[in-house]
């Protein structure tokens, strides 16, 4: 596996080298792909996963961009292919990926759905947000806007939570938030029919 993985760095290294020849100082991406893997009981998300640790950790050391896969293995896209993307993701997000593609790739890249494209950019969304992480700055923690408040108040009309719950919370346009009855009344439609009409919307625009 290593061996594998040290003959995808050469032929990196060896591109980027003739790159340079072409054009010095031209930009470059470091990536690598699976292709030619020998068989060695691995299931390609492990494969995947173990390219876009040490995809990272490589770019990182010669002091390159990298690009990484994301996507799903299942080839339709159902409940075990949204649950690839969200993994691949996040697995893409923490191996420090300056650029993450293949969003709406299913059957391991082989085929593109839309509803899988909206999928993962739901959950590139939410990820991107936690990456933010949280802030305890004096003006986050608002120690002042508490004992301005003090107790019995209301938080929620303060100037200071209109200014500032954006940033805290991440608002998706497709994942549903409503209780059963409230989403029965709306037309009882799943995360695929939501998603379909999103993207004509979009492709009509």
């Amino acid at each position: 596996m290593f061996a594998w993985l040290v003959n995808l760095n050469r032929q990196v290294l060896a591109a980027l080298t003739l790159h340079q020849l072409v054009a010095k100082g031209a930009p470059f991406i470091y990536g690598i792909a699976d292709a030619g893997l020998p068989n060695q009981g691995l299931l390609p998300g492990q494969i995947q996963q173990v390219l876009a640790i040490c995809s990272g950790l490589a770019a990182d050391y010669y002091g390159l961009p990298v690009a990484v896969p994301a996507g799903a293995i299942s080839p339709i896209f159902d409940q075990q292919s949204g649950m690839e993307a969200g993994f691949s993701l996040l697995r893409a997000s923490l191996s420090g990926a300056n650029i993450i593609h293949g969003l709406g790739a299913v059957e391991a890249g082989k085929t593109i759905s839309w509803a899988m494209l909206a999928l993962a950019n739901e959950a590139a969304g939410t990820i991107r947000h936690y990456q933010n992480g949280i802030r305890f700055s004096e003006e986050d923690l608002a120690l002042n806007v508490i004992a301005e408040v003090g107790p019995g108040g209301n938080y929620f009309s303060h100037e200071h939570t209109v200014q500032h719950f954006r940033q805290l919370l991440y608002f998706p346009k497709l994942l549903n938030r409503r209780n059963y009855l409230n989403w029965e009344m709306e037309g009882s439609k799943d995360f695929y029919a939501r998603a379909q009409e999103y993207i004509q919307c979009l492709l009509v625009k």
